[in-house]
This record gives structure tokens, sequence and C-alpha cells, in this order.
């Protein structure tokens, strides 16, 4: 556990090992899941850890973006810039492209400005993966200030031919699904992903077995 005073050092330490060593991405968002969770020692101390890892210019690529998803679990947009936030910002422009759209997905959980338009063009392009996982990010942008891009982006994102991208995008919209823009466009998704996500429709007041 993370959460115990006991087991926070074995935890850092096992978490970050994990993070930086494997090339899993599902083992990954895991061990990431695990930091998010954590006390605020324990968060603390993976943070020191996890910059050290993106600033050593022996960091192998799988290390680079195992640290960019622990250091992504650890922003806040409560919280300002740290050193932390810096570094993914100086990784936008990498020329590795896994490792700036990484770099995009972990600020986006501080609602940064500057990863907003990057996301939204993501959301047209690129693999299955890249849509399903731009749509989660620009979610934390939903409802939040002027959102009117990520929102019609989102939006036209529920005819995306992959249904986990279509999941995805209403998940996403969920916080504005009373807006008569998103319930319309929500309303006219196919039987089989209306059932899929039927807690979206639920806060619509329809029963996806009549519509």
């Amino acid at each position: 556990s993370c959460g115990s005073v006991g087991a926070r050092g074995a935890c850092v330490l096992a978490t970050c090992f994990g993070l930086l060593t494997t090339d899993s991405t599902a083992a990954r968002a895991a061990l990431a899941d695990r930091l998010e969770r954590a006390t605020p020692a324990v968060r603390r101390v993976a943070g020191l850890l996890l910059l050290k890892a993106l600033r050593d210019p022996q960091s192998g690529r799988s290390t680079r973006l195992g640290a960019m998803e622990g250091m992504g679990r650890l922003q806040s947009p409560d919280v300002p810039c740290d050193a932390g936030c810096g570094e993914l910002r100086g990784a936008l422009e990498d020329d590795d492209e896994a490792v700036a759209v990484a770099a995009r997905l972990a600020l986006a959980r501080r609602r940064d400005p500057a990863v907003r338009a990057p996301l939204i063009a993501d959301l047209g392009q690129g693999t299955e993966h890249l849509r399903c996982a731009a749509a989660r990010a620009l979610g934390h942008y939903v409802g939040h200030g002027e959102d009117g891009d990520v929102v019609g982006a989102l939006v036209e994102l529920l005819a995306d031919p992959g249904p986990v991208v279509r999941n995805a995008a209403m998940a996403a919209l969920q916080p504005v699904s009373a807006r008569p823009a998103v319930a319309a466009a929500l309303q006219r998704v196919g039987d089989s992903d209306r059932k899929r996500a039927g807690y979206a429709l639920h806060q619509l007041g329809a029963d996806p077995a009549t519509n």
C-alpha cells in the first residue's frame, strides 16, 4: 500500500522502479494510478525520483515515458507549475513523437493551455489509442472556463469509427451532458454505444432502451 506509513519507502521505490523500467503501457498506467492515490509524502519523494530520471541524459526512451506517465499523475491545476511541470513542458517539442505525446497527456491534468490545441489536433489523427488518450486528456478541460473548442471537438469525435474512442468522448463530455447541443449529440449515438455509456444518458434523463 502507498498509504501506510511503514510501507512508504518500499512503495516509492517499487512504483518508481516499475515506471522507469517497463515497456508495457498498461503496466505504466497501473503504477501511475498508484501514485495518484498515494499520500502526499509518497508523492513528494516519487516526484523527486521521477524528476531525476527525466533530467538524466542517460535515461532511455522507456524510462522517459515512464517518468512522464508518473509525473503526469502528480500534476494538478491547483498547484503552480513546479520543476516537474517545467520538464514536461520542455518535452513538448521532443524529436520523439511518443515523448511529446506523453508530455501533452501529462500536462492536460493541470489544464495547461499549451497542450489544449495539440490535443484537439490529436483527435483527428494517429492511432485509435492516441485518439482515445487525447479524448480522455481533454476531459480535464471540459466544464472549466471557455471550453467550446474542446466540447465541439469531442462532439465530433462521437462519429469516430472506433467504439473505444467514441466511449472516451462520451465519458469526457459527461460533465456538460445537460447542454442542449451535447445532449442532442449523445442522443444520436448508436444503441450499442448508448448501452456502454448509460451513465451519460441517465444524466440526461433518457432511457437507452427506448431511444
